[in-house]
């Protein structure tokens, strides 16, 4: 291999690592939000709530990748003329959809984890529900929540080809 072919395709390349990279964080950053509204879903009290999430997160995680990126390109167009997006931001959406479902499930499980005692001291304390999610569960849930988080991470960094 010469170093002249070398030096011929080192653009190409690095313009594809760049869109790589785009893509993956832009989906990462899409999904955690929408991971997170799902979660929350999951975990709230109003059972309307749990089952349109349980149930969005069932149906996203059994389609293929694939149909949910050719739908985000081909079919949202074809619904509204404002859902018409390039292919870089049809796959950011596809691929955020597709992880948002695992990413849901990560938080979820890294919330339920946490004991129930420290929903009970808290509230024995008096601290509303927003105060003790935000001060006390949710900082220990994120340490459970960080392998499989990761995990997400680099299966959607894979998907990104």
């Amino acid at each position: 291999m010469s170093i002249e072919l070398i030096q011929e395709y080192v653009p190409v390349i690095l313009k594809g690592f760049w869109i790589t990279i785009r893509l993956f964080l832009w989906s990462l950053i899409f999904s955690t939000v929408v991971g997170l509204v799902l979660a929350l879903m999951r975990i709230s009290p109003v059972a309307v709530l749990r089952w349109i999430s349980g149930g969005i997160g069932w149906l996203f995680r059994g389609i293929p990748l694939l149909l949910i990126l050719f739908y985000a390109f081909f079919a949202l167009p074809e619904i509204s003329q404002s859902l018409m997006f390039d292919p870089f931001w049809a796959a950011v959406v596809g691929l955020s959809i597709w992880t948002a479902a695992y990413q849901s499930e990560a938080i979820r499980s890294g919330i339920i984890a946490v004991d129930n005692g420290q929903i009970e001291a808290s509230e024995a304390l008096g601290m509303t529900k927003r105060h003790y999610m935000g001060k006390i569960i949710i900082p220990q849930s994120i340490r459970i929540m960080i392998p499989p988080f990761i995990g997400n991470a680099i299966n959607t960094m894979k998907q990104t080809s």
